[in-house]
């Protein structure tokens, strides 16, 4: 949706995330100037790469349709908004996990962790199995116009239409 470039400028935002987290809401870190301003430069950095990325990955794609631009747009901007959800999430369970450790040894709380991912992703895989179609078309425009085949139905179909579509 946004693309490696997007991927390689949102990870390194958690720090900041925490940070200004702990400072703001959680008041387990001193808020003193130097560390606000960081924060913020540090935001305001990732935010103008982020969207310079952008305007570089359009013009290099040189999408020439309207429909195609505004797609390309709420894809990106999709994308960036998952991005953002991923590293808040993240900062969170830092911060919160903090907590949980202090009060059960780490090796149940990383147990628990897993165990609640894997209940959420097979939550969503049963989610995106109803509708097959509508998300392969959000999630990778061009696969479903440059095919025209239905979508695989089991894991080792669609393995097999990726590794021969490579070649």
């Amino acid at each position: 949706l946004a693309g490696g470039l997007a991927a390689s400028i949102w990870q390194p935002s958690q720090p900041i995330m925490t940070a200004a987290i702990s400072m703001i809401f959680q008041r387990q870190e001193p808020i003193n100037p130097k560390r606000v301003l960081g924060v913020v430069i540090a935001f305001f950095g990732c935010l103008t790469m982020v969207f310079m990325s952008s305007t570089t990955t359009t013009s290099v794609e040189g999408s020439s349709s309207s429909s195609s631009s505004s797609r390309s747009t709420a894809s990106f901007l999709a994308g960036n908004f998952l991005f953002f959800i991923n590293c808040l999430s993240t900062s969170l369970y830092v911060i919160f996990s903090k907590h949980v450790v202090g009060l059960y040894p780490p090796i149940l709380v990383t147990a628990w962790s897993y165990n609640i991912g894997a209940v959420f992703m097979a939550l969503t895989a049963f989610l995106a199995s109803l509708f097959p179609q509508t998300v392969m078309a959000f999630i990778c425009e061009e696969c479903v116009h440059d095919h025209d085949h239905t979508t695989e139905t089991t894991a080792a179909e669609a393995t097999a239409a990726i590794h021969c579509s490579k070649y």
